[in-house]
């Protein structure tokens, strides 16, 4: 092999790596924002609405809720960015 296909060899696997560790990132971040909001709504009582008459700010970071769609097995995690 030359030395481009040993850049390319070495730089696919590198890219793969990284990939990789995106992901496993990405499932742990959601595990933990599903442990979050599953403790801040045993707290709060479940099955509570929120009530968005008050006029209260959620926290910059703060939990909102979870969107799930079934028929794709899709569920993610909702973050405030300080808006209501």
């Amino acid at each position: 092999m030359n030395w481009v296909q040993r850049f390319l060899f070495v730089a696919g696997f590198m890219i793969l790596g990284y990939c990789a560790a995106d992901w496993y990132h990405a499932r742990m971040e959601q595990a933990k924002g599903n442990r979050d909001l599953d403790r801040m709504l045993f707290e709060s009582g479940q099955n509570r609405k929120p009530d968005l008459s008050s006029g209260r700010q959620i926290p910059e970071g703060g939990l909102v809720g979870k969107v799930e769609i079934p028929k794709l097995h899709l569920s993610a995690v909702v973050e405030g960015k300080g808006m209501y």
